[in-house]
């Protein structure tokens, strides 16, 4: 049987609800000192894991610092979330390494990298399984100790920074998709990780919301988090990403400055990215990162 990591209580479902056999007080474990500009969050080293010859990604290197956005661009089946699940353990390197602050991730259970990553999955169907939205944004600071008062006032201040608090009370199942969204999204922002891994943050929003979104991970920028961004909206790209990756066939093939994107046609129809102007090309060759 697996135990309850340290500080953290131990919970149950009943029909949705959390009850708790433990009563006594939760410990609560000390806020953590944030991340100094530049500090290397995550670094992937030569990190090969293939499904088969055609699936999967090889020979992957990848850094985001504290107080950057990296955006993760490439067509569908390219590797980009067989990489996201790297980075909070969900799957392990079959060669090569995977640090998250300097640590390997091999000596951390999943648990304890969620303590330092904050991933937000492209279907939030996939992340939400609670009958109220509160609770739902809540449930990391519960599942980590926190005593159901402050958990409840910060995951409303939470909605709040995404202007849905109006939907606290609602089931998240009987809301919209771009709702759902925001409420996935605000159950990532409420536990402060130190790196946000952001699976098309703005699936489904409309340009007013994705803005919402963007301000509030420019927020956690600047405190000092990192970001690593899936998108397949270049303008959204822009907006928020220092630095991005092209990943095609499993291999980083272009890593750059963002802004340099849009002048690069060949790199635009290789990744099958296309910008506004309508630009695109053929294939680049393979990237290596500088070590």
């Amino acid at each position: 049987m697996v135990g309850v990591p340290d500080g953290a209580q131990e919970l149950h479902l009943v029909d949705g609800r959390v009850a708790e056999r433990d009563t006594s007080p939760p410990e609560v474990r000390a806020a953590r000192e944030p991340s100094t500009p530049g500090d290397t969050l995550l670094e992937m080293r030569a990190v090969t894991h293939r499904y088969s010859e055609y699936s999967g990604i090889e020979d992957v290197d990848l850094v985001v610092r504290a107080g950057e956005s990296v955006a993760l661009l490439g067509p569908n089946g390219a590797g980009k979330t067989t990489l996201m699940k790297h980075v909070n353990g969900l799957l392990r390197p079959q060669s090569g390494t995977v640090l998250i602050g300097g640590e390997h991730i091999a000596r951390r259970p999943v648990w304890e990298i969620a303590r330092d990553v904050g991933m937000l999955f492209q279907n939030p169907d996939d992340q939400i399984f609670n009958r109220v939205v509160e609770q739902e944004v809540a449930w990391g600071l519960r599942a980590r100790g926190i005593s159901a008062m402050d958990a409840s006032r910060a995951a409303l201040r939470a909605l709040g920074e995404l202007g849905i608090e109006h939907l606290a009370a609602e089931n998240p199942h009987e809301i919209t998709a771009s709702q759902r969204q925001l409420v996935a999204f605000a159950s990532i922002l409420v536990v402060d990780p130190k790196l946000f891994v952001l699976d098309e943050p703005t699936k489904s929003l409309d340009a007013r919301a994705a803005e919402v979104v963007a301000a509030a991970i420019d927020r956690r920028l600047s405190r000092g988090a990192g970001v690593l961004l899936v998108t397949h909206e270049l303008d959204f790209a822009r907006r928020l990403a220092d630095r991005s990756v092209v990943l095609v066939d499993g291999a980083i093939i272009w890593a750059g400055a963002t802004e340099e994107l849009s002048g690069d046609a060949q790199l635009l129809a290789s990744a099958r990215l296309v910008d506004r102007f309508g630009r695109q090309g053929g294939r680049c060759g393979r990237y290596r990162a500088p070590r």
